[in-house]
């Protein structure tokens, strides 16, 4: 895996150079950090595919309705997986489900409003990402 800062953008651009999705969410999240739990990359390193679940949903999703619950996507994943593997234990974390929701605003800024976000001012990661706002109070 290439490392790479910021400024090198435009370079790999030039160079055809393409981070992959992983990679990429991962540094969104460390460019974020004051909007994520401390544990968000460990948990995104393990279980990546469920956030690419959750964002090929909320994307169909954002095609039919202006607003949606990040949950009842998440438990349609759930659901789904059980169904579809055999003896499946699949579980997600209702903890992790708002910081699937500010990944999701990180790379669809334009769906911004699609989940609500809640106000939590009594914790340090209680800050969501706003494309338009650094941070802002949040989940």
């Amino acid at each position: 895996m290439i490392e790479l800062t910021s400024g090198q953008t435009d370079l790999n651009k030039w160079c055809g150079l393409v981070e992959d999705k992983l990679s990429l969410a991962i540094r969104k999240v460390q460019e974020n950090k004051e909007g994520f739990r401390e544990n968000f990359t460990d948990w995104l390193e393990l279980n990546y595919h469920v956030y690419a679940a959750f964002e090929r949903e909320a994307l169909r999703i954002a095609k039919v309705r202006k607003h949606y619950s990040a949950y009842t996507i998440m438990g349609v994943i759930s659901h789904e997986t059980i169904i579809t593997e055999n003896d499946s234990e699949f579980k997600i974390s209702h903890d992790f489900i708002p910081d699937n929701v500010r990944l999701f605003r990180l790379f669809h800024p334009e769906y911004k409003t699609l989940f609500s976000i809640k106000k939590q001012p009594t914790t340090v990661r209680g800050k969501s990402i706003d494309p338009d706002e650094k941070a802002v109070s949040g989940v």
